[in-house]
């Protein structure tokens, strides 16, 4: 089975202590146009890649990978241009979903995971501009013969695995949001259907934070390389 990733050449690091079979997320800056770029691992048995994190959200796969490469780099099957985005790829059944923006759409899409063929596309949300690159940010969640999609203006949308027909839309209209940046600040941003505005934003710790944080009962909790902390963010009286 194909496993996706997008193409990066920044050092490798922060993987020590890896089993087989096992992947990291590794550090990169990836360049405004997203390269889609796939390998193969030889596998005694297929697993799918459905969301974010792979099948159970921990970043590990029970497929089986060669453990030398016939030359310097591993055999490429195919690649494909897109437009702008940070989105990540979910694999079920032999397709590859991701999402992408070409300056005024926003766009998701399946694709051959042998091929590279574009099985279907379809255009969502406004395009959102950014100085660090625009276009969608999440990972598409496969289930149940549907692909949900969150584009990076807070516009939720559910398409039919096969046809990429548009089943429902949500927006995220007069909604807030918390973002942890990876320097361990959290902002309060306001999300509508045309634009985030930040309203506020602090540290809360120093380090770097790479870990995805938890919510529950009013209280976020964070996580640096050394300390744990909870910061309350609930409605007043609540939290």
């Amino acid at each position: 089975m194909g496993v996706g990733t997008a193409r990066y050449r920044a050092p490798l690091r922060h993987a020590q202590g890896l089993r087989r079979g096992s992947v990291s997320r590794v550090p990169a800056i990836l360049p405004r146009a997203v390269t889609l770029w796939v390998i193969l691992a030889p596998s005694l048995h297929a697993e799918d890649w459905p969301q974010f994190r792979g099948i159970h959200r921990d970043d590990r796969s029970s497929e089986r990978i060669a453990h030398e490469w016939p030359t310097e780099e591993p055999p490429g099957l195919w690649r494909i241009q897109l437009g702008d985005g940070y989105s990540g790829v979910a694999v079920v059944a032999g397709r590859a979903y991701t999402q992408w923006g070409d300056g005024d759409h926003e766009w998701a899409g399946a694709f051959d995971g042998r091929t590279g063929h574009r099985i279907w596309e379809a255009p969502l949300g406004t395009y959102r501009a950014d100085s660090q690159g625009g276009g969608p940010r999440s990972t598409p969640a496969v289930n149940g013969g549907r692909v949900f999609v969150l584009g990076a203006l807070g516009r939720l949308d559910a398409l039919d695995a096969a046809t990429g027909r548009v089943l429902w839309t949500l927006i995220a209209a007069d909604r807030h949001l918390l973002v942890l940046g990876d320097r361990c600040v959290i902002g309060l941003v306001e999300a509508t259907a045309t634009e985030l505005r930040e309203k506020a934003k602090a540290p809360v710790m120093t380090g770097r934070c790479w870990t995805a944080p938890s919510l529950a009962d009013g209280v976020l909790y964070l996580r640096n390389q050394k300390e744990m902390v909870g910061v309350s963010v609930g409605v007043h009286g609540e939290g």
